[in-house]
């Protein structure tokens, strides 16, 4: 008596590199003020017209991508009671397409109850090519933690560059 050959389901392979991938590499979310503002975008039509948006919608290992301007309206308080302009809460990536010469976060001054830090980071956040300018915070000098970190306030294990 011969075995039948059993043959293998052609399905698997797709299934299995669309799940190691999307764990991988995660998802791209698109800052433009040309965007149309639509989440969760995830094209340049869609992207959103804020940086904080598009990191509010993105998970874990998940990129930020955000194209060349000033962003300077916004803000969210995360700790300390300091508005930031941006807060990444989560360890995902903020990424300029063309580099820091192009693409600036801008707190608000002056220092006082309606500071705003430029950005604040926790653990695995990643923040690459952005010039961060203006920010301020509640207070001067190293009174405590609401004094501290006008441009950024950084976590440790964070990563800042360019």
């Amino acid at each position: 008596m011969t075995q039948k050959k059993q043959k293998k389901p052609q399905h698997l392979f797709p299934i299995l590199f669309f799940c190691l991938t999307s764990t991988i590499w995660g998802v791209t979310n698109y800052v433009s003020f040309s965007g149309s503002h639509t989440p969760p975008f995830t094209s340049w039509a869609s992207a959103a017209t804020n940086i904080q948006s598009a990191i509010d919608v993105a998970s874990n290992g998940d990129t930020v991508l955000v194209t060349n301007g000033t962003y300077s309206t916004g803000g969210v308080a995360v700790s300390f009671y300091v508005t930031n302009r941006i807060a990444i809460t989560k360890p995902i990536t903020v990424r300029s397409v063309n580099g820091s010469a192009f693409t600036v976060i801008e707190g608000q001054g002056p220092l006082g109850s309606n500071a705003v830090r430029c950005a604040y980071m926790t653990n695995g956040a990643t923040l690459i090519g952005f010039t961060l300018t203006n920010g301020f915070s509640q207070a001067s000098g190293w009174t405590g933690e609401n004094g501290r970190g006008g441009g950024l306030w950084c976590e440790p294990n964070a990563t800042v560059s360019n």
